[in-house]
């Protein structure tokens, strides 16, 4: 097996510091965050001290968002020992009536939270006629610095967009 295809029990690409880095998205049809169950695959780069983080594989993550849809996703550095579950259940525990940032766990080293608005999502689903596969970035509302990018593709029956394969780049401090 490749070392692409164990990088859940492999920390020498998913941990960093003794901390790995988990993908949360908000769904619109259940009223809550749910937290993926995989990690990023970690790349640091001393020059800048920049930490690259992808899921490498297309069935890790893939969501399709209709254009009137928001699309809301955290990225958050925790300790390596954190489960998965315990997060999740924390991003819900405040049971506000909508997410925000708020909902991230104190516990968290660092999050860095995305917003992607029913036009961006509507401007995507117009490229999608045009270029079906390309990559869009964002940057975190809470840190300017941080980037989220996504390679966006036509929903197969074309009623919205299909994200995939999210990628991070961030700061380390």
């Amino acid at each position: 097996m490749s070392a692409f295809g164990t990088t859940e029990t492999n920390e020498t690409f998913t941990v960093h510091d003794g901390c790995k880095f988990v993908f949360a998205y908000y769904s619109n049809n259940d009223k809550c965050w749910y937290v993926q169950p995989r990690r990023f695959f970690l790349t640091p780069n001393s020059r800048g001290n920049h930490m690259l983080g992808q899921f490498i594989q297309s069935n890790w993550f893939n969501i399709v968002y209709k254009k009137s849809s928001i699309a809301l996703f955290v990225v958050m550095k925790v300790d390596k020992k954190c489960s998965i579950n315990t997060i999740e259940k924390d991003m819900n525990s405040l049971k506000n009536p909508f997410p925000s940032l708020y909902d991230i766990p104190p516990y968290a080293k660092k999050a860095s939270y995305y917003a992607m608005p029913w036009q961006i999502l509507s401007n995507c689903q117009k490229e999608t006629e045009k270029e079906d596969g390309f990559k869009f970035t964002m940057r975190a509302n809470n840190n300017p610095w941080d980037k989220l990018t996504f390679t966006i593709y036509k929903e197969p029956d074309n009623k919205g967009i299909m994200l995939t394969l999210p990628e991070f780049e961030t700061i380390m401090i």
